[in-house]
């Protein structure tokens, strides 16, 4: 078992996960994370997929915000109810972005988290929930949640 621990970011080299990967001989990933950027999240839910490997989370550990993606790379996925947090993603502002750049990158990355969680065998209805929580209101999957989705085995 391996603990994926603090924020996801842009740039970060996922070569140190594929090290630990290799030198723990781990088949399954914890995380204790409040999430980061969705682009490294989905990075590294592509790297546990490719590699095999089953993701856990459970009540006392931390996944929420872009972690719910990265969990999503699990071949089997088991969670604890109350233990995965979902919200609406949401682009941070950068300086001189227009209205209209803003807008068609929110699209984009909808369309990329979708695919994503498509790809992953997720009913995309996860990102209609997600969506329908503000980008600070955090709302935590409970088994009621887990039960009809068919995404994920509920502990």
């Amino acid at each position: 078992m391996l603990i994926v621990s603090g924020e996801f970011s842009a740039t970060e080299s996922l070569n140190g996960f594929s090290r630990a990967v290799a030198g723990s001989g781990a088949k399954v990933i914890v995380f204790n994370s409040p999430g980061g950027n969705v682009g490294g999240a989905i990075r590294l839910g592509r790297m546990i997929r490719a590699a095999g490997l089953d993701t856990l989370q459970v009540g006392q550990l931390q996944c929420a915000s872009a972690c719910s993606l990265a969990f999503l790379g699990g071949i089997h996925r088991v969670a604890e109810p109350s233990s995965i947090g979902i919200h609406r993603a949401f682009l941070k502002p950068a300086d001189g972005m227009s209205t209209e750049e803003a807008k068609a990158r929110v699209q984009l990355g909808t369309a990329a988290i979708t695919s994503y969680v498509v790809e992953m065998g997720v009913d995309p209805k996860l990102i209609e929930l997600a969506s329908s929580y503000g980008k600070h209101d955090i709302r935590y999957l409970s088994a009621d949640i887990y039960r009809p989705a068919k995404w994920l085995t509920c502990m």
